[in-house]
């Protein structure tokens, strides 16, 4: 009996550790998906400065922040290193407290719906 109680207390504690996708991070993904991107499935990613992302089987990322200086650090970060974004395929739309990196096309077609601002590889951000 012992032996079942430790199981089942260790078993309740590991379920408390999975990670929660915050209904602002999944409203996001709805208005994304509502406004033209492609999200049937998605998987949680790991980013420290925000509070929750999510990237998409349609191959865009989600993420959601508590301050506008997180999104920022992020997007700085995204113009350094994302590969598709120096290639000039991929863009990011911005909100103060959301960041979207997909195709050009789909923020094309997200930017009059969700609002926000283009950041990617132009003039403005070399």
């Amino acid at each position: 009996m012992h032996r079942f109680a430790v199981v089942a207390a260790v078993a309740m504690s590991l379920a408390g550790c999975a990670a929660t996708v915050p209904t602002a991070l999944l409203d996001l993904k709805d208005e994304y998906v509502a406004d033209g991107g492609t999200c049937a499935s998605w998987s949680t990613m790991t980013e420290p400065r925000a509070i929750a992302a999510i990237e998409c089987d349609g191959g865009g990322k989600i993420y959601l922040f508590d301050s506008d200086a997180s999104r920022s650090d992020v997007v700085k970060t995204e113009l350094e290193v994302n590969q598709d974004i120096r290639a000039r395929t991929h863009i990011m739309l911005s909100g103060n407290t959301w960041l979207v990196v997909d195709r050009i096309g789909v923020i094309v077609m997200l930017l009059p719906k969700m609002g926000g601002m283009i950041q990617g590889r132009n003039g403005a951000n070399p």
